[in-house]
């Protein structure tokens, strides 16, 4: 699943709805890759793994039962810290409020 890293946010969204890897396994692929190469580079300051994995679980239990949280059902990304709420790496889920900018 590594290879998974390396494609487009696109290919990875199809990748999932074809359910060719679960949302977990290209979670882990991601994580995996942040653990090599972010110590050196410190690109994510806060990366809260448990919370990344619970939501990949749900996008994965969303996805079997036919759900979709949208065109990016699943897909790990990285939020910004461009507000008071903590970043995040978590699948995406298109019902999710975008994070408010701070006064």
């Amino acid at each position: 699943m590594s290879n998974l890293v390396f494609t487009t946010i696109q290919e990875q969204a199809a990748t999932l709805r074809a359910r060719r890897a679960s949302s977990v396994e290209v979670l882990e692929a991601h994580l995996a890759q942040i653990a090599k190469h972010n110590p050196k580079i410190n690109a994510i300051v806060t990366l809260d793994e448990e919370r990344a994995r619970k939501r990949a679980r749900e996008a994965d239990a969303a996805l079997a039962r036919g759900e979709s949280w949208g065109p990016l059902h699943g897909v790990p990304i990285t939020r910004p810290r461009a507000s008071a709420r903590r970043p995040a790496f978590l699948p995406w889920q298109a019902t999710s409020p975008p994070p408010t900018q701070p006064s």
